[in-house]
C-alpha cells in the first residue's frame, strides 16, 4: 500500500495484532504469530531492484515496472531494530470481511475501470472483475481466498472494528513491521532465500493466475 486515501492495495491486506485483551463475545479472533524484539535487515539496494525489474521483465515480457519505477523509492537497505510484534499468520479472508461489511454497513471491494487505470498496473481491468462483490458479497467459491481490492482506508476501517470487535488493538502493519515478518531478519530476498522459486508462491511465472486459498503455501 503506498498512500493513504481511495487507493487500491494490491497487495494482500494483512493486519498487525499487538495487544491481547478480553475477547469479546464468542467471535474467535484470527491467528496470529509472535515476531521477536530484534534487529533486521530493512530496504533494499540496487542489486535487488535490479533483481526484481529482471524478473518481471522475464514474467511479464516487457518492462512497464521498471518504465514505472516500482521499486525506485524503496528505503535504503540498513540495520534497523523493532520490538516484539504479532502479525496475522494468513491475510484477511473474504469471509472474514465480509463479517466487516455486514456488521459496518462498510462499503464491499470494488475498483472501476477508469480507477484500475489511473494505478498503471500489469494486469488488465478484465482481469480485476472476477473479484468484484455483488450484494455484499464475495463471489462464488472465495469465502476462504485473501480479500483484495481493498483500499488503504478500507483496511484501517477494518482494523478499527475488528480491535472492537475482539477488545484487542489491530492496525496495519508499519513497512519495517511487514518486511521483517515477511523475510526475516537477514535481509534476504525471499522469505526462504536469495534465489527466486515459482513453486514457493502464487506468481505469475506458474499461475493459476487467479488468488488460491490462505495457507496455500505453508512453507
Amino acid at each position: 500500500m503506498r498512500a493513504p486515501g481511495h487507493r487500491l492495495a494490491i497487495v494482500i491486506v494483512t493486519m498487525l495484532a499487538l495487544a491481547r485483551a478480553a475477547i469479546a463475545g464468542a467471535f474467535s479472533p484470527p491467528e496470529t504469530i509472535m515476531v521477536p524484539a530484534g534487529p533486521f535487515i530493512f530496504g533494499s539496494d540496487r542489486a535487488e531492484h535490479e533483481y526484481a525489474y529482471r524478473l518481471d521483465e522475464k514474467a511479464y515480457g516487457h518492462s512497464i515496472t521498471r518504465q514505472n519505477g516500482w521499486y525506485d523509492d524503496e528505503p535504503q537497505r540498513r540495520t534497523a531494530t523493532l520490538p516484539a510484534f504479532e502479525i496475522m499468520k494468513t491475510p484477511v479472508t473474504n469471509a472474514l470481511y465480509q463479517v466487516f461489511v455486514r456488521e459496518t454497513g462498510h462499503r464491499a471491494p470494488f475498483v472501476d475501470a477508469k480507477t484500475w487505470a489511473g494505478y498503471r498496473l500489469v494486469h488488465p481491468y478484465e482481469r480485476a472483475k472476477k473479484y468484484l462483490w455483488k450484494n455484499g458479497r464475495p463471489p462464488a467459491g472465495r469465502l476462504n481466498h485473501p480479500v483484495v481490492l481493498v483500499s488503504y482506508d478500507d483496511a484501517a476501517a477494518f482494523a478499527r472494528w475488528l480491535s472492537k470487535k475482539t477488545g484487542q488493538n489491530w492496525h496495519l502493519p508499519g513497512r519495517g513491521q511487514w518486511e521483517k515478518a515477511a523475510r526475516g531478519t537477514d535481509g534476504r530476498y525471499f522469505p526462504w532465500g536469495n534465489k527466486f522459486d515459482p513453486a514457493k508462491l502464487n506468481s505469475h511465472d506458474l499461475g493459476p493466475f487467479d488468488t488460491m486459498p490462505v495457507a496455500s503455501f505453508p512453507d
